[in-house]
């Protein structure tokens, strides 16, 4: 059990910052690079393109994938709200011909989270811009799975704000 910035404890680890052979960053399991490689092997899918919006870089899910050109991964990153939301939808407009969208869905960028950057209406407006990015690629083939969010005063709000963006 980890005890975390806001004093919570945590029995739900984050996990893209886990691999086949390490772990870092109280990750221990890799949810999204497992999840995609077995719809990917059982031949459910062919390209995935995974979606990170977590504070931290979810590197040993990019590092899972490298070499596989079936599979994309983008971390948003940004220095303003409106800077990380344009990267976002820039990404997402580039991105074609894939099977599923998968995020890695952290809400520790929120304005009381350690990010200290986006609203939670933001992230309604980044769970639509999933939303609308796999319904024109992929047929709505999306997921999410949590990563951060530490603020538990504002974590619930977030996450349903995301999802019913979703939706």
């Amino acid at each position: 059990m980890h005890i975390g910035l806001f004093g919570e404890r945590r029995a739900r680890p984050p996990e893209h910052q886990a691999s086949r052979d390490s772990n870092w960053g109280f990750c221990h399991f890799n949810n999204i690079a497992m999840s995609v490689e077995k719809l990917r092997q059982k031949s459910h899918i062919g390209k995935a393109f995974i979606v990170d919006i977590d504070l931290c870089c979810g590197d040993r899910t990019a590092n899972t994938f490298t070499g596989n050109s079936d599979i994309a991964y983008f971390h948003v990153d940004g220095v303003n709200r409106d800077n990380y939301l344009n990267n976002l939808s820039k990404f997402l407009e580039t991105q074609k011909g894939y099977d599923l969208l998968a995020v890695s869905a952290g809400f520790d960028r929120h304005q009381q989270d350690w990010g200290g950057l986006l609203t939670t209406s933001d992230y309604f407006t980044i769970g639509k811009m999933i939303r609308e990015s796999a319904l024109g690629e992929c047929s709505g083939r999306r997921y999410a799975v949590l990563e951060g969010g530490y603020n538990h005063m504002v974590l619930g709000e977030n996450v349903k704000a995301f999802l019913q963006g979703m939706e």
